[in-house]
């Protein structure tokens, strides 16, 4: 997972974490003297202990039977688990509250609302199961969005979808037949992007338009809007 802070005029910052990278692995381990590992050290920690590692929690979610069952440990401390989809994407979501609440160089009980990116496939169970376990992690979930959808917004915010402004229509300028543009020549700001996710297992693409902003008879370089036109 990768976890950004939102700030005014500073858009959407990418962390680090404790081992000042960007990027975490979704794992939890449980050690066989009881203690509760996440990120890298679980990683780390997994060779010695599988039965006692979750390295896909993720991949419990939208099945309410599904559980990960881990063998009791070495120590009363470390006792036998089971522990459901909601439970074990909770703890990662903490963790990831953690990062933000450090980066942001602020308690951790002032970080509360999210927007989470999820895959195009999730279904409803899906999505219901992770605003379950942004709930349990102290969480306000905003919005679940897709992760290509989510690119395309900070592709926006980045002010990588500029164009030079341009004329609008006047109001009674009909468009041709053949170019769509106006009589006298002005067309509308758009501009048009494919966001392509190749995955371990799938590949998403996206089709997404940027307007921007008008500015009376002018269209702005600001982005004012995100559609997504296709995605497969």
């Amino acid at each position: 997972m990768k976890v950004a802070v939102a700030r005014p005029g500073k858009g959407l910052e990418l962390v680090t974490n404790e081992a000042s990278k960007r990027k975490t692995p979704t794992v939890v381990a449980f050690t066989l003297d009881g203690e509760r590992l996440f990120g890298d050290p679980a990683l780390a920690y997994a060779p010695k202990a599988p039965t006692r590692a979750v390295l896909a929690p993720l991949g419990y979610l939208g099945n309410a039977s599904a559980k990960a069952e881990l063998p009791a440990g070495t120590t009363p401390s470390a006792p036998a688990l089971s522990l459901t989809g909601v439970d074990l994407v909770a703890m990662i979501l903490s963790l990831a509250r953690q990062h933000a609440a450090a980066a942001l160089g602020a308690p951790e009980s002032t970080v509360r609302d999210t927007v989470v990116t999820v895959p195009a496939w999730y279904s409803a169970p899906h999505r219901a199961a992770l605003a379950d376990a942004a709930s349990v992690a102290g969480l306000n979930v905003l919005a679940l969005v897709n992760s290509n959808a989510a690119a395309a917004l900070k592709y926006a915010l980045d002010n990588k979808a500029t164009v030079s402004p341009t004329a609008l229509p006047s109001a009674d300028a009909s468009p041709s037949p053949s170019t769509g543009a106006a009589k006298d020549g002005a067309v509308k700001d758009a501009h048009f992007a494919l966001f392509v996710d190749v995955g371990a297992g799938s590949t998403v693409a996206t089709v997404v338009q940027i307007d921007n902003k008008k500015s009376g008879r002018f269209a702005t370089k600001v982005p004012s809007s995100v559609t997504v036109l296709s995605h497969a």
